[in-house]
């Protein structure tokens, strides 16, 4: 099966995601991510799109989302997480792709996606809850989706049992 123009731009996400959350947060700039999405978008395959229009308007609205969450520089702590999965083989759960932040003394999962997709969005919380508890011995305080085509955020998760 081909991939489709979603799972193209999915993938683009997660290599620029990659590398601008590698780079120290006073080194992220509008500039310098810019010219990371221009050399990055030459590896799109456009022939997945059904025209250009669709390939141009679509990479538009996600290099003007990814921008503004990228350049948030409100958290104290931030790194990206390529991969991770349990050792459980009977109930293997992996993670990827997702940015761990740390402010005020709580931990949100981030993950930036194309579309919502309810069975991926709970298997996510899912992993990500495992995968808090393997590296902090404890749950995440948040778990966030932000959804790069039209640029919000959604809390899929959060901690009931932080005091309000």
């Amino acid at each position: 099966m081909n991939p489709s123009w979603k799972h193209e731009l999915q993938t683009f996400v997660d290599e620029l995601m990659e590398h601008v959350y590698q780079w120290p947060v006073h080194e992220r700039s509008t500039i310098r991510i810019l010219q990371l999405i221009e050399r990055k978008q030459r590896q799109i395959d456009r022939s997945h799109f059904p025209d250009y229009g669709c390939y141009f308007l679509q990479l538009a609205q996600i290099i003007d989302h990814f921008l503004h969450a990228a350049l948030d520089q409100s958290a104290d702590l931030s790194w990206f997480c390529k991969y991770w999965e349990t050792f459980d083989k009977e109930n293997k759960l992996t993670l990827n792709n997702v940015i761990i932040e740390e402010k005020d003394n709580q931990r949100t999962f981030k993950k930036f996606v194309l579309q919502r997709d309810e069975t991926a969005i709970n298997y996510y919380c899912k992993s990500a809850i495992q995968c808090s508890y393997h590296m902090f011995q404890s749950p995440p305080d948040r778990i966030e989706t932000f959804h790069l085509l039209s640029g919000q955020f959604h809390t899929e998760w959060s901690n009931t049992s932080i005091p309000s």
